[in-house]
């Protein structure tokens, strides 16, 4: 198939991967989307176009050992970041080498219906977009419930500076 022809000529792809904390708070990774260039490589319309951009989930090109390594490196980034809630994160995958390349990390990502979020969520969790917006407000809520001195940061007081 076409798609696929495309994606084996590749080398490196574009990936968008949503980050979701579990009411443990664990972070996991969602299935990784791809986005299609019309193309050898994103134009600057593809790639602002608000969502609406060909996004299609990785785990329809790569094997499961793929998929499963790229999930488990982008969650492990999250958590050395001391991501919360929800992020997206956005890197080039270079296929030969077996690399991720992080470009940007959104931990305010979109939630328009047009997020390619919705997707990953639903291939990952199996969630609606009104399970995966109660999920996160959920996992939220429950945070700020939790005592001080379980959710107080590693980072110096800065209260009166």
């Amino acid at each position: 198939d076409k798609l696929k022809r495309w994606f084996e000529a590749t080398r490196f792809v574009e990936l968008t991967c949503g980050v979701i904390e579990e009411s443990g708070g664990q972070l996991v990774a969602t299935t990784p989307t791809l986005s299609m260039a019309a193309d050898s490589e994103l134009s600057l319309e593809e790639k602002f176009q608000q969502g609406t951009g060909t996004n299609l989930l990785l785990s329809e090109f790569v094997n499961d050992g793929v998929l499963q390594s790229l999930r488990q490196r982008i969650a492990s980034l999250a958590r050395a970041l001391e991501l919360a809630g929800f992020a997206r994160i956005d890197g080039f995958y270079d296929r030969q080498n077996d690399e991720l390349l992080i470009i940007e990390v959104n931990t305010l990502c979109a939630m328009t219906e047009a997020t390619v979020f919705y997707t990953q969520v639903l291939d990952t969790f199996g969630w609606s977009p009104p399970e995966a917006l109660a999920h996160i407000a959920r996992v939220g809520m429950a945070r700020g419930e939790r005592p001080a001195a379980a959710t107080a940061s590693a980072r110096p007081d800065t209260a009166g500076a």
